[in-house]
């Protein structure tokens, strides 16, 4: 599965080329706990109760689905 070759690999050896700083971060291990409030709402405040975007299957491409 995948291109079968290193991607990061390549970007990095293209950095250094260019005598750039290279480095690699992920943030899924950020995003995947956050999964269960973007479809939850307010319980307070100006609009209580009110779903977040997440619970809009009009936005379904932009969060993870709060299950997985």
């Amino acid at each position: 599965m995948g291109p079968k070759k290193d991607v990061v690999g390549t970007w990095q050896e293209a950095a250094k080329k260019q005598g750039l700083k290279f480095g690699v971060s992920e943030h899924l291990g950020l995003a995947i706990p956050g999964s269960r409030l973007h479809n939850g709402s307010d319980k307070e405040g100006q609009r209580p109760e009110v779903p977040y975007d997440g619970a809009d299957p009009q936005f379904s491409d932009l969060y993870h689905d709060a299950h997985s």
